[in-house]
């Protein structure tokens, strides 16, 4: 079930981060930020009492951004990012959004590809976006 995050989901939030984006992760302060932001959501597919994926939305209509969004991996490959991204694409229509994006790794190729499956483009490549250095991948989908 797909639900809107709460303070009390912040240690599986940071939890998620960690499993999936390892050092590259966001921090704590971070996530708390963006848990108070009113300009965002953040969605979580609750299973089992648990919570299994995550997706963080930045809106400002009539844009939106997505910031992040991760699976543990015991819980791949159940359509779970593809819900959460069609309950964030939802959730951002019926705020008046007509545009979103997100950014991603170019040599993430898994990702790219779920991301264009969804529908979204390549809009330009960035160079040395990630502050590691990495070039990132602007991608966007009209809503």
């Amino acid at each position: 079930m797909i639900a809107k995050a709460e303070g009390c989901d912040l240690q599986k939030l940071l939890e998620i981060e960690k499993s999936c984006f390892g050092d590259r992760r966001f921090d704590q302060e971070y996530v708390e930020w963006i848990l108070r932001n009113a300009s965002c959501v953040t969605l979580v597919e609750r299973t089992e009492n648990a919570v299994a994926g995550s997706l963080m939305l930045f809106l400002r209509p009539p844009k939106a951004k997505i910031l992040s969004i991760g699976v543990l991996p015991r819980h791949r490959r159940k359509g779970i990012a593809t819900a959460l991204m069609e309950s964030a694409e939802a959730l951002a229509r019926g705020r008046g959004v007509t545009y979103i994006d997100l950014e991603v790794g170019v040599e993430n190729e898994g990702p790219s590809a779920f991301y264009r499956k969804l529908g979204y483009q390549i809009v330009e490549r960035l160079e040395g976006y990630y502050s590691w250095g990495e070039d990132a991948f602007l991608m966007a989908k009209g809503l």
